[in-house]
Order: structure tokens, then C-alpha cells, then sequence
């Protein structure tokens, strides 16, 4: 493989997608449950697409995988303020500010969205923390720590070919030139 595959964060997107869910919910949600959600998301849109709505680095944790700058957005390690002006974390929730709207998403990104959130919305964090230990073979048990995933471990463990990985890391590292090349 030429590329190293990598996808860059999009905090806007992150944002939307995660006030989009706590929003769902009412306006106050588990932040452990929007971590499981969002990482889901990605997960699927790469298994889709071969590219994930919000992008970054993603990690095995004690309690499942996780986008690790989600993480750090929610524990206050990381400024965004797309972030800050529309969730909060208050102890263990996430709490929505203010709507955040959809005009970063494509309309099948937010119906992505909304079909995890069908799916996994409501059941319990744990379920789902069990769920994605049993089944996303991407997830590494890290012990006490965390570990990174690659991507191309998350589209090996969604059925991607090898020839599908090496196409799909040339047009991230094409975007993300791109990116670097007009300041992003």
C-alpha cells in the first residue's frame, strides 16, 4: 500500500452528527452512548462508502472503540467551538446547547445517522459496549489503556478486499493533500 490511510477529523461534522443524537434523545445523553453511536457511524459509512462522515483517529478502549477526538472533545482535551456552542458535558452526559443543524452532512450521511440511531439509540450502553467487543473484530482489547485501529483494520473487518483498501487509502491521501493545500 503506496498511501497511508487516514482520514482527517471534521469537528463540524462531529458535531452535528453527536447534537443530532443527544437531540434525539431529548437533549441529554450518555456520553459514553454518543461515543459507541458515532464511532458505529464511521464504521458504517466506510463499510458503505469508503470514507466515514467525521474521520480521525480511531482507538480501542477498555470499553469499545472510540474516534479519539470525540473523546477528547467530550473530556474538554480538545477546542472546537462548533463543539463548545452546541454540546456540553455535564458528568457522564453529553448535553445539547443548541441545535447544531445538518448543513455539513450530505442527506445520506444524515440518514446514516438516523439509521444508527434506530438501531442503537435505545438500547442500553452496555449492550452495546458488549456488542461491539463481540463483533467489531477491528477492537483490540487494550487492557488498561487504549490502542490505536488502523482504518484499514475497520475495512478488512467490514469485508473489504485488499485491492478496496489500496483504492480507497490513494483517494484519502488525494483529499487529504487537497485538504493541506487549501488550508484545512
Amino acid at each position: 500500500m503506496n498511501e497511508a490511510l487516514h482520514f482527517v477529523f471534521d469537528d463540524k461534522k462531529a458535531t452535528q452528527v453527536a447534537a443530532r443524537l443527544v437531540e434525539k434523545k431529548g437533549g441529554r445523553l450518555e456520553y459514553l452512548h454518543v461515543m459507541k453511536m458515532l464511532y458505529a457511524i464511521d464504521r458504517l459509512s466506510l463499510a458503505k462508502w469508503g470514507q466515514p462522515v467525521i474521520g480521525g483517529s480511531y482507538c480501542s478502549m477498555r470499553k469499545g472503540p472510540v474516534i479519539s477526538e470525540v473523546f477528547d472533545l467530550i473530556k474538554g482535551e480538545r477546542e472546537s467551538r462548533s463543539w463548545s456552542g452546541h454540546l456540553q458535558t455535564k458528568g457522564y452526559d453529553l448535553v445539547l446547547r443548541k441545535p447544531a443543524g445538518t448543513n455539513e452532512l450530505s442527506r445520506a450521511e444524515a440518514d446514516l445517522v438516523d439509521t444508527v440511531f434506530v438501531m442503537l439509540g435505545n438500547r442500553s450502553r452496555w449492550d452495546i459496549v458488549k456488542e461491539m467487543h463481540d463483533e467489531f473484530h477491528e477492537w483490540k482489547d487494550p487492557g488498561s489503556s487504549s490502542r490505536p485501529i488502523p482504518v484499514e483494520a475497520i475495512l478488512k473487518a467490514v469485508g473489504k478486499k485488499d485491492a478496496e483498501i489500496d483504492a480507497i487509502a490513494r483517494e484519502a491521501g488525494n483529499l487529504n493533500r487537497l485538504d493541506a493545500a487549501l488550508g484545512r
